[in-house]
């Protein structure tokens, strides 16, 4: 029997290919849609829960809480149970988490709807990740991963002004209600139209090789013990924290209350962060495949997020179109998610693609969960000083963790396929 892999297949048709990522896209974007939702309505929900800001700063990352928790298992599942199975079951549960929380008036439950969405929600971006793997060459995984990161955004773009034009207009129960049942239809059409590879049935491993008996903690310890992994999932979660907790949370919340301005147009400016990392993920990402480099730019963007933090920092009466320039200045180096997805990739055993993308994720949200958590505390504990003072010193702590990342990146190999030609070469030589 042959042991052909998947780098030795022909490529299969286009329209298949992205078909199944396209489906996958969908499913991604709604779950970022979940995600940022809280942002934009948390006056309205304050109100209806009688919530302090420490209280609110829960409520948002238990949803990150859960997502952390639930990667590994989601990625060991992908792995070997394939991502079309566990997607879709996992959808079907993240919509019925999403119709607990839109129709609850106890916290808890509330809580309990969010911890629900997350852990379900886990599955999704590995399960995309994966099968971008198996259904694209390795030297268009950083573009394709720039494509997708442009559309899947769209869902936390919809969770800044046009969710709260809609909000303005209707209750935010009925939305987010509506938001739920439209993610049951999504899980169905994952069933309908994803498929685990390119040449086969709808389950099983996507080569003869991962057909081994799984055995996760051997996984993981080949995973943790690749060189450079350490520093990768260091440097990512870093980046990440501050960013997800300023676009999907207390970006909103920043300028409303520095600058008097309503839930739409403050929804409005912190799409400025996610339309920056739209942009930047196809540019970043065709750039690094063209050029064969991941490192460097990976330096670059960090210095440019650094910027964008001290812009805010730096200046008590920030004028609002330097917030909107620190803003997309922030997004666009966050764009670097798609090259830290690209690296750990190539870092980590092909077999185990999404336990590796399941573990950098897992480092990124107990980031991102903390940081959140962490903005609100500090804001309730420096309550005695005005409203820019509160915020000054709680985005001081996330300048720190992205000046911190790039110290870290002196410690990550370069993995792009410039390199991988060169070590080739003067191993041949």
């Amino acid at each position: 029997m042959s042991m052909q892999k998947i780098s030795d297949r022909p490529s299969p048709a286009p329209l298949s290919r992205w078909s199944v990522i396209g489906v996958l896209t969908l499913a991604h974007a709604v779950g970022m849609l979940q995600r940022s939702s809280l942002s934009v309505v948390r006056v309205e929900l304050s109100a209806d829960f009688m919530l302090s800001a420490t209280q609110f700063g829960l409520a948002a990352s238990m949803y990150f809480y859960a997502y952390t928790i639930g990667q590994i298992p989601m990625g060991y599942s992908v792995d070997h149970a394939g991502p079309r199975l566990t997607s879709s079951v996992a959808f079907l549960f993240v919509g019925l988490g999403a119709i607990v929380s839109s129709l609850t008036h106890d916290l808890t439950l509330l809580y309990v709807g969010r911890f629900v969405m997350g852990l379900a929600g886990a599955a999704i971006f590995v399960s995309l990740m994966k099968a971008q793997s198996v259904w694209f060459h390795p030297n268009e995984f950083a573009t394709v991963s720039g494509i997708v990161a442009l559309f899947t955004n769209l869902g936390a773009l919809t969770a800044q002004y046009p969710l709260a034009f809609l909000v303005s207009l209707v209750h935010w129960r009925v939305i987010f209600s509506g938001i739920a049942l439209f993610s049951l239809l999504v899980a169905w059409n994952i069933w309908k139209y994803v498929r685990d590879r390119p040449d086969g049935p709808s389950f099983g491993p996507a080569s003869i090789d991962e057909k081994e008996k799984p055995h996760l903690p051997r996984e993981l310890r080949q995973i943790l013990k690749a060189p450079g992994m350490p520093a990768a999932l260091a440097a990512y979660c870093l980046t990440q924290g501050p960013y997800m907790a300023l676009s999907a949370v207390w970006g909103v919340s920043y300028v409303m209350e520095i600058y008097g301005k309503d839930a739409v147009f403050a929804s409005l400016l912190t799409g400025c962060l996610i339309l920056g990392m739209m942009g930047g993920g196809i540019l970043i990402g065709c750039l690094s495949d063209r050029w064969g480099r991941r490192r460097p730019l990976l330096a670059m963007t960090s210095l440019l997020h650094l910027a964008g933090w001290l812009v805010l920092l730096g200046v008590d009466n920030l004028p609002i179109w330097a917030v909107f320039a620190s803003f997309l200045g922030i997004g666009l180096a966050n764009s670097s998610a798609v090259l830290y997805w690209t690296v750990m990739k190539e870092l980590g055993p092909p077999k185990s693609t999404g336990l590796v993308i399941a573990i950098g994720n897992t480092a990124s949200f107990l980031s991102s969960a903390l940081c959140t958590y962490a903005i609100g505390v500090l804001l309730d504990f420096f309550g005695n000083l005005g409203v820019l003072a509160r915020y000054q010193r709680a985005f001081w702590m996330c300048a720190a963790l992205v000046a911190l990342s790039l110290l870290v990146l002196f410690f990550l190999p370069e993995t792009g396929a410039g390199a991988r030609r060169n070590r080739t070469g003067k191993a041949s030589a």
